[in-house]
């Protein structure tokens, strides 16, 4: 199979170096550029059905390790939690070698409001507040220049996309 690849990989090394070398200041420059994108999907597609196989079957197989390796673990996860409750609940008399006793803590959200309230107070706590992205995105996309949220902008990007 590798060296069935070999003549695809050697023609898609080639391709950066045109790339660079593309100047596009004239219509027919223009069509060549748009003639290469094609090749080079074309040469994807043929990448595409090499690997995706071969990729496929990996992660079917990989898929099926997971499952068993989390069947196998499955009762000791639990047999763990168990014997850690069990060793919570007790006040030990000496140290035993090997276990520490330790009290993690984490932080729960009871108000989003009230706490973009407080980050508004205090802006050094910015960090706290992570925008969801792909929700902005969303709008930007939606809304395009009629996008009116304050501290947020819609930027368009222009791009060309072979169409088949």
């Amino acid at each position: 199979m590798t060296q069935d690849l070999e003549p695809l990989k050697t023609e898609a090394l080639t391709w950066q170096e045109k790339a660079a070398a593309l100047t596009v200041t004239n219509q027919g420059e223009y069509e060549t550029g748009a003639l290469w994108l094609q090749q080079i999907r074309d040469l994807r597609n043929k990448l595409n059905a090499a690997f995706d196989p071969i990729i496929s079957s990996a992660h079917k197989t990989h898929k099926a390790a997971l499952g068993q390796k989390k069947e196998a673990e499955y009762p000791l996860e639990k047999a763990e939690k168990q014997i850690n409750r069990a060793l919570c609940a007790y006040e030990p008399e000496e140290k035993v070698e090997g276990l520490i006793r330790r009290q993690t803590w984490h932080a729960e959200v009871l108000d989003p409001m009230l706490l973009v309230k407080h980050v508004a107070k205090h802006p050094e706590l910015v960090n706290l507040l992570e925008p969801k992205m792909a929700a902005l995105n969303s709008l930007a996309r939606a809304q395009q220049d009629g996008l009116d949220i304050p501290g947020v902008r819609a930027v368009s990007k222009t791009g060309i996309a072979l169409t088949s």
